[in-house]
């Protein structure tokens, strides 16, 4: 990503929002392409799509 390719990681982070999003666990190889259509779908980069739900994830929560 640092390189400029377009792309996803499934980090923990990713992994774990993607999955709370659709109710299930999912693998690596799923969690990416689902990022990717979506980033398709809003007309943005997967990249940039991953960076996002990686900052949110990664705030501290409020209890």
């Amino acid at each position: 990503m640092l390189l400029g390719y377009d792309g996803v990681k499934a980090d923990t982070l990713v992994t774990r929002f993607v999955a709370d999003a659709v109710g299930r666990t999912l693998s690596p190889t799923d969690v990416s392409a689902l990022v990717v259509a979506v980033g398709e779908q809003m007309n943005i980069t997967a990249s940039a799509l991953d960076h996002s739900i990686w900052r949110s994830m990664s705030k501290p929560r409020k209890s």
